[in-house]
């Protein structure tokens, strides 16, 4: 028994319907059903035929050849395609220089594309170097570096004078107090007299202190009883200068509660009083150099009750 084998690739064989042997040996694969209608297979297409043979033959299967004219052609290549026109002449193409070298198909007319290589560039504006300096201008440069070279100099030494001869804060305190007399009429008017002597201390050695304000005022806890103003004076370098003053009272109304704590106080002691200061000093470093400011002052003052009214005890902080 022996089988026929069909070649299935269409670019090697073709076979044909008329290949099929009556007789003998079938030369076909069998039918798995054979009492199905032999015309129902599947026809070979046309072409050559590989005459397969049987599992008995030893002979080499013999090649049937067919007209030329039956095969199949192999493609012909592509033609190349012709280059694309470019809408905007401004920008550059994308075309190879072997596209360019090609005739064009509407005979040369029109703009030809420009390759990407050698299209052209805007120009480049060559940036300019510095400007030199006009001749006129030269010397107001020169003048105003070095009047500004003038200033910082004279900041700078102006910041060191002052540094080494910075004034230190003079110093105030109450040297001496007496509390002459302190009553009240009808209560809640109080009458009194407080004498103080003061001292101004200068600690600066290299500038003398010019006092050209000094104001004091009393209080009784936060009520204003007395004031007094003093004549100007001025303190020599690391020198002391005492002064005395009256504050009197006269006909001032104070507070009930205020009144009876007086009265308190008066009967047995002690007596406790706020003096209050108020400086505007200048300080003379040579004939050039003045340095103005104002100082402040607060002492608290324990005396006792009258008639013998001495200080019991003070205490005073002076701040700029």
């Amino acid at each position: 028994m022996s089988y026929h084998h069909y070649e299935t690739n269409p670019h090697l064989v073709q076979f044909s319907s008329q290949d099929q042997h009556p007789g003998g040996p079938s030369t076909s694969w069998p039918s798995p059903d054979h009492h199905q209608n032999p015309q129902a297979h599947p026809v070979a297409p046309s072409g050559p035929r590989i005459k397969t043979r049987g599992r008995h033959q030893s002979e080499p299967p013999e090649l049937i050849h067919e007209p030329p004219s039956s095969r199949p052609m192999p493609l012909r290549p592509e033609e190349p395609l012709p280059p694309r026109r470019n809408p905007n002449p401004g920008r550059p193409s994308l075309l190879s220089p072997e596209d360019q070298q090609r005739p064009q198909p509407n005979g040369g007319h029109g703009p030809e594309p420009t390759p990407w290589r050698t299209a052209p560039t805007r120009p480049t504006h060559h940036q300019q170097g510095p400007k030199r300096t006009k001749p006129m201008k030269l010397p107001a440069t020169v003048c105003c570096a070095i009047l500004l070279v003038i200033l910082i100099l004279s900041g700078l030494v102006l910041l060191l004078v002052y540094l080494s001869n910075r004034p230190h804060t003079p110093y105030f305190d109450i040297a001496a107090a007496n509390l002459n007399s302190a009553n009240l009429e009808m209560g809640y008017v109080l009458n009194g007299d407080l004498a103080v002597v003061v001292n101004f201390t200068n600690p600066s050695k290299k500038s003398s202190v010019d006092f050209s304000y000094i104001m004091f005022e009393l209080y009784f806890y936060n009520t204003l009883i007395a004031t007094q103003r003093i004549e100007p004076f001025i303190v020599p370098k690391g020198m002391s200068m005492f002064t005395s003053f009256h504050l009197v009272s006269s006909q001032v109304p104070i507070q009930m509660i205020q009144s009876q704590e007086l009265q308190l106080q008066l009967g047995t002691g002690p007596v406790l009083l706020n003096l209050r200061g108020t400086f505007h000093a200048r300080s003379n470093v040579g004939s050039l150099m003045r340095y103005s400011y104002w100082l402040h002052t607060r002492c608290s003052i324990s005396l006792k009750n009258p008639p013998l009214g001495y200080m019991r005890a003070r205490r005073c902080i002076t701040k700029r």
